[in-house]
């Protein structure tokens, strides 16, 4: 299934946005999650994340609260920068 064309870009034109809905969504509990993975809107908690991130940052990663909170913040991220963050929380000892 491919999205439909949601607009056409016009020479000058300087913002361009596609709604969340006509995009393919990221299945949090199956789909392969890597480094370069978006954090996107639909972003969950998911055991599929913890597996992820337990790989990356090792045996001692938890979520807690605020820590969730920065990953839903709406600034765009990376699961590497998810994984980067914790260890860098981790090694500040917050």
């Amino acid at each position: 299934m491919y999205p439909k064309v949601a607009a056409i870009i016009l020479p000058g034109d300087t913002a361009f946005s596609i709604p969340e809905t006509t995009m393919t969504e990221f299945d949090w509990h199956s789909d392969q999650i890597g480094d370069d993975t978006p954090v996107t809107g639909t972003y969950r908690n998911t055991q599929n994340v913890r597996r992820f991130l337990k790989s990356r940052c090792g045996p001692d990663f938890r979520f807690d609260r605020p820590f969730m909170l920065w990953i839903k913040n709406a600034t765009p991220k990376t699961m590497g920068d998810v994984a980067e963050e914790w260890s860098r929380r981790k090694s500040q000892g917050t």
